[in-house]
């Protein structure tokens, strides 16, 4: 998960924002629950990267341009 590994482990407000996400992921519905086999990741980074190549995207917004183009696919 991108978004706990990015969080700062000794901010004190890491604990409670693990813990929300933890609960979100939990209640989600099956149906909702999507996970790409490696050929859809590759695709999805190839498209990703030229998308961001030529539109100049900037370093915080490719990782959401690599999520949509994998819901794309």
């Amino acid at each position: 998960m991108h978004t706990v590994g990015v969080l700062d482990p000794e901010h004190p407000g890491t604990r409670t924002a693990v813990r929300q996400i933890r609960t979100m992921i939990r209640e989600m519905p099956a149906h909702r629950i999507f996970a790409p086999d490696a050929d859809i990741l590759g695709r999805a980074a190839l498209l990703s990267g030229m998308l961001c190549r030529l539109q100049g995207y900037q370093r915080d917004a490719r990782l959401r341009a690599l999520h949509d183009c994998v819901l794309f696919l």
